[in-house]
């Protein structure tokens, strides 16, 4: 299921804003998603599982978007279809207390 028209622009909005004159790669991408995490927290309208799709796909649309250059896109995109979700879970669980991370 997609996640609500009104939340994707929403939080394409406030990703314009995060990014501001930067671009998104391969090295901010992971920060970057979980600033949007925690903004997503908030939105009332978009329950669990499907905030995490809202974030992955506002990513991919501001990436195809914003970079030009088709191998720089193709490894971002690549970040946030391979990584980004394992990143968000266990951040996810982290916060949940269901994983206990001893440094």
């Amino acid at each position: 299921m997609s996640p609500p028209r009104k939340a994707v622009t929403r939080l394409y909005t406030e990703l314009k804003n995060i990014v501001g004159d930067r671009t998104v790669d391969r090295e901010n991408v992971v920060g970057i998603a979980l600033a949007l995490m925690q903004l997503v927290e908030n939105y009332r309208e978009v329950k669990g599982p499907q905030k995490k799709e809202l974030v992955l796909h506002v990513l991919k649309l501001f990436i195809e978007d914003t970079i030009s250059n088709q191998s720089e896109a193709k490894l971002v995109t690549g970040v946030i279809e391979l990584t980004l979700p394992t990143v968000i879970d266990t951040i996810v669980s982290v916060d949940k207390k269901e994983l206990k991370i001893k440094l």
